[in-house]
Formats: structure tokens, C-alpha cells, sequence
């Protein structure tokens, strides 16, 4: 960044906790100041260093960078834009699932009949939003359980919807299709090791949370770039990861948060603000 960058300094200035309480001219000069001290340093950078150097959000200078995890942050990187329209982002949970009904874990079942009343108050607390149509995408997973309760979205709404894989509820390999109980009874083992450590912990034949945060990287890198208003309807360890990310909170922390049904959540940055997740139950069930 440089001092040339004016939105950028203000948005520092004006939105940084750092800067709570503190007057926005005074605010915007220590940006300043700091830029200038990292200008003044960069220059100064070793030569084998490695680096990634971003310049007005226009350049990018990447020297001597190697690595898994180097590379990744890379990627990262690359697909920010700052700069860009910043649109609202709505998350909600699939309508009630007939294995949600069972207790049973995973699977493809089709919504069951609380489900299908769950899916038209999603419909109708979208549709009171007055949208624009054609600015608006839903993105769903490949489940029946997602792809029903944005019928309506689709079809009478006139949304386009995007699937993706990606989205998917996180796959639970042998345990698939049994209900918690059964899969204490039977395989003891999983359920104690789970609980130990919920996110690491990957079903036999299945995946863990960090499986699924890796196979969430490009739906977030995706919603990071998008220039449209995106209504995603996941499951719940989806949007468990999705809303650690976007409310900035450790991903080991969000495995036993409670995402109900009926329920819509909205991310907004105003404009270039502060980013914030709004909660909107539209249910009392």
C-alpha cells in the first residue's frame, strides 16, 4: 500500500480496532506515518528474504516463495481485492432433513415435512428483501436436502443457483446414514475420540473439520471475489466453517456452535467497513 491509496488509509483509520476512540484525523496520520516507516523498511528488505510485497492493490511482487503453506498464503493473497463492490453475503441452514427427524448422520435424504415449511419462510424472508434478481445468485450443495429448500429461490424468485460440490455436508465415510446412538453402540471408539477432539478427528472413510476447511477454500476465496448479492444454503459444519471465517473466529472454536433452521444470517462489510454477521431467526421452532 502506499500513501496514494486514500481509501485504503481511511478505511484503516476509521475501522481498525486499534483505533477506537481515537479522532479520525489523528487516526489517519498514524496510518500514514506507519506506511511511510514500511516504505522506508522495505527497501531495506535482505535480498534472500522471502516476501510478498502488495502495492496499491494493483502489483505484486513475490520473491523467493516456496512451501506448502507459504504457497497457500500466496493464493490467499492473489484473490483478494479490496477494492471491489462489497455485496451482501445471506448463509442458511438446509429446511429440516428426514435424517434430521432420525437423529441419523449424513446421507442424501430429501427435506421432511418441516423441512418443506422451513424452506418457504427462507423463501419469504428473501423475497421481502426486494433483491435485485438480476444481482443475485444462490449457491447450493449437491444434496437434495440443499438443492429443496432453494426450489423456491429458484423458481419463483427467478435466482440463479450455482452448485457446488464444495458445499457438501462433511462426509462421516462408514458412519454415514446411522444415528448417534448406533454409532456409540458400534463403534465406541469414534465417539470417544471425537469428542476429544472434534476438529481434527476424521471418521473412518470420512473427513474431519479440517478436511472440511480445506474443501471450503475456494467457495471462500469464490465469495471473497464475487460482485454479486450470494445466498448460500449449506449444512451446518458447513456454515459452522464458513461463519469462523467471515466472523473472524478460530475454526476449532465454531464445531459445537448451534446453527438452527429457520434461521438467515447476513454478512456485510458496509461499503468498506467493518465486517459484521447479523443473525435472523424467522422461526420460533
Amino acid at each position: 500500500v502506499s500513501t496514494q491509496s486514500t481509501w485504503v488509509v481511511d478505511l484503516k483509520a476509521a475501522t481498525s480496532p486499534q483505533y477506537t476512540g481515537v479522532p479520525f484525523a489523528e487516526a489517519k496520520e498514524d496510518v500514514l506515518r506507519r506506511i511511510q516507516m514500511c516504505m522506508q523498511y522495505d527497501s531495506r528488505i535482505p535480498e534472500q528474504w522471502s516476501r510478498i510485497t502488495i502495492r496499491n492493490n494493483t502489483s505484486h511482487d513475490i520473491v523467493r516463495v516456496g512451501g506448502h503453506l507459504p504457497s497457500r498464503i500466496v493464493q490467499w493473497v492473489l484473490n483478494l481485492n479490496p477494492g471491489h463492490k462489497h455485496c451482501d453475503i445471506y448463509f442458511t441452514r438446509h429446511g429440516q432433513s428426514e435424517f434430521n427427524v432420525q437423529r441419523k448422520v449424513g446421507g442424501n435424504p430429501e427435506l421432511s415435512p418441516k423441512g418443506v415449511e422451513d424452506a418457504l419462510r427462507i423463501f419469504q424472508f428473501i423475497d421481502n428483501l426486494k433483491l435485485p434478481k438480476e444481482e443475485v445468485e444462490v449457491w447450493t450443495s449437491l444434496l437434495k436436502r440443499s438443492m429443496q429448500t432453494a426450489e423456491l429461490l429458484e423458481k419463483k424468485a427467478g435466482f440463479r443457483v450455482r452448485r457446488w460440490g464444495a458445499l457438501n455436508e462433511i462426509y462421516c465415510g462408514m458412519c454415514e446414514g446411522l444415528t448417534y446412538s448406533e454409532i456409540a453402540e458400534s463403534y465406541p471408539n469414534i465417539t470417544e475420540w471425537r469428542a476429544n477432539d472434534k476438529f481434527r478427528y476424521r471418521y473412518p472413510g470420512g473427513e474431519s473439520y479440517y478436511d472440511l476447511v480445506q474443501r471450503l477454500e475456494p467457495v471462500i476465496l469464490a465469495l471473497e471475489r464475487t460482485d454479486r448479492i450470494v445466498i448460500v444454503v449449506a449444512h451446518q459444519a458447513v456454515l459452522r466453517s464458513l461463519f469462523a471465517y467471515f466472523d473472524h473466529n478460530l475454526a476449532q472454536d465454531a464445531v459445537a456452535w448451534d446453527v438452527p433452521h429457520s434461521t438467515v444470517w447476513k454478512y456485510s462489510t458496509g461499503g468498506h467497513g467493518r465486517p459484521h454477521l447479523e443473525t435472523f431467526p424467522i422461526s420460533d421452532s
